[in-house]
């Protein structure tokens, strides 16, 4: 009951972003030149395992938001996103000008995924899994819809193990950390990715931003330098794995 009431207040928040803050900055190039740089990064990633052509392949992207990483990628996306309608009915000009198929999005959730089994050949969780009510539900609904040898990239913040402890606490204190219900190590995610029967192929630092980030702020932050200091503060990682 209270993963359900923790997700609901972190969708709420995840809303006003994107209703308020993305129309204004998908009209800012350098924004919109950053996502392109993070999609094209997964896209070359997922090559590295996949001869096949990639027009043929269905593409699934959780928890899509107004502005997909998979867009542009050539294949039959789909967007799956819990507020789609809401999105689709405030911002559909905007995707127009930004060249974004709406008709692709699907309303719905990770933990039930609308889709056959064994329907999808490629996943794209990017920066998703902390944001669900059950992130081991979710791995679990993208092995079913995979294919047999089927790819699926996740991108995630971890934290180390004394970092995760400490947001948990200062969550609880309501200080910050509201769109984020779960805060992950990486050792956890693999026990989750091990326990969900997929491969893990690859693993590495994706980003560092946020440290670097804090470094710079926390002389002037008392709460940054706090975070700094009880090591709240993550690090980017991405998987690619595949269903054996």
């Amino acid at each position: 009951m209270k993963a359900r009431s923790d997700w609901k207040r972190a969708q709420a928040k995840e809303k006003i972003f994107h209703l308020l803050d993305v129309p204004e900055h998908s009209i800012n190039k350098d924004w919109r030149d950053v996502r392109a740089k993070d999609a094209l990064a997964i896209r070359s990633r997922l090559l590295r395992y996949e001869s096949e052509p990639w027009n043929s392949k269905r593409v699934l992207e959780i928890g899509a938001g107004s502005l997909p990483h998979t867009a542009y990628w050539g294949g039959d996306l789909v967007f799956l996103e819990p507020s789609a309608l809401d999105f689709i009915k405030a911002l559909h000009q905007d995707m127009r000008e930004l060249g974004i198929d709406w008709t692709r999005y699907v309303a719905g959730v990770g933990e039930s995924l609308p889709f056959a089994t064994s329907s999808v050949d490629i996943v794209v969780c990017h920066n998703v899994l902390d944001h669900c009510m059950g992130p081991a539900t979710v791995l679990l609904e993208i092995h079913r819809v995979l294919r047999r040898g089927g790819l699926f990239y996740l991108g995630l913040n971890c934290y180390d193990q004394l970092g995760a402890l400490a947001l948990k606490l200062i969550r609880h204190l309501g200080l910050i950390e509201i769109e984020h219900p779960w805060h992950f190590t990486v050792e956890q995610i693999d026990l989750l990715l091990g326990k969900s029967s997929v491969a893990i192929l690859e693993r590495w630092v994706v980003s560092d931003w946020a440290t670097r980030r804090s470094e710079i702020g926390a002389r002037r932050n008392p709460l940054r330098r706090l975070r700094l200091y009880l090591h709240a503060v993550p690090i980017f990682w991405g998987w690619v794995c595949r269903v054996c």
